[in-house]
């Protein structure tokens, strides 16, 4: 064999072992990534356990919030007009809510979803109403056909800190009679309904009107 074969021969050979030693790498650095990734998921996971647990309705996402726990009145309250035989958990997991046992307070019922923007729009309006009318009124939220842990990031980002309740499968929509979301409901002392006001409220003044119309509520 001439020295040009020979030379042609070894670079060949040269080539040869450096294209598997590159492949090798490549399947190392791979392997090494999808296994960091695999990590990241699991280890980053606990929001995303909890949402799956949430979207499948059976639980309640585990993620701290700042709400208020759900009112707790008489569970034996008879029911009325507006405030049905019907208990439901509370978002923030420490109990479930009777929606018999609202009565005796002025209370405002907000059926929303974090899926909805009309709803997401108008949660900063119904926040800052129940900070400025203090204990004056009972504010409740009902979260339906949603996902645990978004609602309960939704409401964080809004500055909502009023009870909400979960309805994963929309069983109010017969108990409450609602056909859309958002919908809210102005409910007397008494339990009867004084108002419901069907899609988002035009603006943030609208509530605080409406509260002085059929609720009596002022704020300064």
């Amino acid at each position: 064999m001439s020295n040009h074969s020979r030379r042609t021969a070894e670079r060949a050979a040269a080539d040869k072992r450096n294209r598997s030693t590159m492949v090798i790498v490549v399947a190392v650095a791979l392997t090494v990534i999808g296994g960091l990734a695999a990590f990241a998921l699991l280890s980053g996971g606990g929001g995303t356990a909890s949402a799956v647990a949430g979207a499948s309705g059976s639980s309640i996402d585990s993620e701290t919030t700042a709400l208020r726990p759900c009112p707790q009145g008489d569970p034996n309250a008879p029911a009325t007009e507006a405030l049905p035989a019907q208990s439901l958990p509370c978002l923030d997991g420490t109990g479930d809510l009777s929606f018999a046992s609202l009565t005796g307070k002025p209370t405002i019922i907000n059926v929303w979803a974090s899926w909805c923007p009309p709803c997401v729009a108008e949660l900063p309006w119904l926040a800052g109403f129940d900070r400025a009318v203090g204990d004056q009124v009972q504010m409740i939220g009902v979260d339906v056909s949603d996902e645990s842990g978004a609602a309960l990031r939704m409401l964080a980002s809004s500055g909502v800190t009023y009870p909400s309740v979960f309805d994963p499968a929309g069983s109010t929509r017969a108990t409450l009679g609602w056909s859309g979301t958002p919908v809210t409901y102005f409910i007397r002392p008494d339990g009867t309904l004084a108002y419901r006001h069907e899609g988002r409220l035009p603006d943030e003044a609208t509530l605080y009107q409406l509260a002085a119309q059929y609720l009596g509520v002022q704020t300064s």
